[in-house]
C-alpha cells in the first residue's frame, strides 16, 4: 500500500512533517520520491548487488543510497554488473561522490554543499470551454501530491507554463535542508508560486529530527 501523508507537530502547525529515526554519522538531504534513483536501487537489489535495504518508509537519504552504492561495488568485485546496470551505478556514484568520500574517510571536514540539484520546466495546454462549464479561473487537475488542497494544481484555459527546482544539501555535518519551489503562469490565474516541498534535518543525540513538508511513502513499493 502506498500513501502520501503529512504529520502535524502541533495543532498550530498543520503542514509540518516530523520524523524520528536513528541518527546517521552525517545528516544529509533526502532523495525525492520521484527520483529515478529509486528504480535504479531497486534493480540493484533485485539483481543481488544490495542485500540490506529496508522495506518500510521512503524517502531514503543521500547517505543511505551512498552506503548501498558502496555495498554494490563490493559485490561487483566478484559478480560483474551487466552494462545497463553499470550505467545506473555510475550515474548514482557520480551524484553521491561527496557522501561516498565521507563514508570512505576521504573527507574529514564536511562543509556546505547546498546546490541546485534539479530543474523542471513544462508547457501544458488546456481547452476548458469555460463558458459551458462555468469555470471562472480554470479547473483543477486530478489529485496531486502536496499541493494546496490535495485536489490538483489549478490550470487555466490555454497555455500553462510550469517550472520547479530542487535546492538541497547539507549546511554542515549536523544540518541539512531541502527546498522545492514551484512556479506557474497562465492567462486566467496569472502568476502563482508555492513551496512543493521544504524541510530541515538535524539530530538530537542519537535521534534524527526532520521538520517541514515532504512526500512520504509507507510500505514496500509496488
Amino acid at each position: 500500500m502506498q500513501k502520501y501523508i503529512l504529520f502535524s507537530i502541533t495543532t498550530a502547525l498543520l503542514t509540518g512533517y516530523f520524523a524520528v529515526t536513528a541518527a546517521s554519522p552525517l545528516v544529509t538531504a533526502n532523495v525525492p520520491l520521484d527520483s529515478r534513483y529509486y528504480s535504479y536501487i531497486d534493480k540493484l537489489e533485485g539483481m543481488g548487488y544490495i542485500k540490506d535495504m529496508p522495506t518500510g518508509t521512503r524517502p531514503y537519504s543521500r547517505l543511505d543510497i551512498a552506503k548501498w552504492i558502496m555495498e554494490a561495488q563490493q559485490v561487483a568485485a566478484d559478480k560483474p554488473m551487466p552494462g545497463y546496470l553499470k550505467t545506473y551505478y555510475d550515474e548514482m556514484r557520480a551524484e553521491l561522490a561527496e557522501e561516498i568520500a565521507y563514508l570512505q574517510g576521504d573527507s574529514k571536514d564536511y562543509g556546505s554543499n547546498i546546490k541546485l540539484r534539479a530543474v523542471e520546466a513544462r508547457l501544458a495546454y488546456s481547452d476548458m470551454q469555460q463558458d459551458s462549464y462555468r469555470y471562472r479561473k480554470g479547473i483543477n487537475a486530478s489529485w496531486q501530491l502536496l499541493n494546496r488542497n490535495n485536489n490538483g494544481y489549478r490550470y487555466g484555459d490555454g497555455i500553462n507554463i510550469i517550472g520547479k527546482a530542487e535546492i538541497a544539501g547539507s549546511l554542515n555535518k549536523d544540518l541539512a535542508l531541502s527546498l522545492t519551489p514551484r512556479f506557474s503562469y497562465d492567462k486566467d490565474e496569472r502568476g502563482d508560486a508555492s513551496i512543493e516541498e521544504g524541510y530541515v534535518k538535524t539530530h538530537l543525540g542519537v535521534w534524527g529530527i526532520e521538520l517541514g513538508k515532504q512526500a512520504v511513502q509507507w510500505g514496500k513499493a509496488p
